[in-house]
C-alpha cells in the first residue's frame, strides 16, 4: 500500500498545470522590468548633467515601467482567462444538472399520469 504525501501531490499538480510556463514567462518580464528600472536609476544617479541622464531615464526607467506594466497586465489576462474557463465548466455542470432534473420531473409527471393522478405545472 502506497501512501502519498498531500504536499507532494499538491506540488505535482502545480507543476503539471498548463498555465505555469506562461505565468513564469510573464513574471520574468516583471522582474526584468524592475531590473531595468534599477539599472536606469543607477545610470541617472551617476551624473549631475541632465543631458547625460536622459538616455538612462528613457532606456532604463520608462522601458522598465513599460515592461512591468506589460507583464502585470498579461498575468491579469491569463488569470482572468483561467477564471472564465472554470466558470464555463461550472456552468456546463449546472446546465447538465438542470437537464437531469427536468428529465426526472417529466418522468415523474408521466408516471403520475399513468396512475391517474394529475400534477399542476
Amino acid at each position: 500500500m502506497s501512501t502519498r504525501n498531500p504536499a507532494a501531490s499538491r506540488a505535482h499538480r502545480l507543476f503539471r498545470d498548463p498555465i505555469l510556463p506562461s505565468l513564469l514567462l510573464m513574471g520574468s518580464l516583471v522582474v526584468f522590468g524592475f531590473l531595468m528600472i534599477a539599472l536606469g536609476w543607477r545610470a541617472v544617479a551617476r551624473t549631475l548633467a541632465i543631458p547625460l541622464q536622459t538616455p538612462g531615464l528613457v532606456s532604463g526607467g520608462l522601458a522598465g515601467i513599460a515592461l512591468v506594466g506589460l507583464g502585470l497586465r498579461l498575468i491579469d489576462v491569463q488569470l482572468e482567462r483561467r477564471s472564465d474557463a472554470a466558470e464555463d465548466d461550472q456552468m456546463v455542470s449546472i446546465v447538465a444538472e438542470l437537464r437531469a432534473l427536468i428529465r426526472d420531473g417529466q418522468n415523474l409527471r408521466s408516471q403520475l399520469r399513468r396512475k391517474g393522478r394529475s400534477i399542476q405545472a
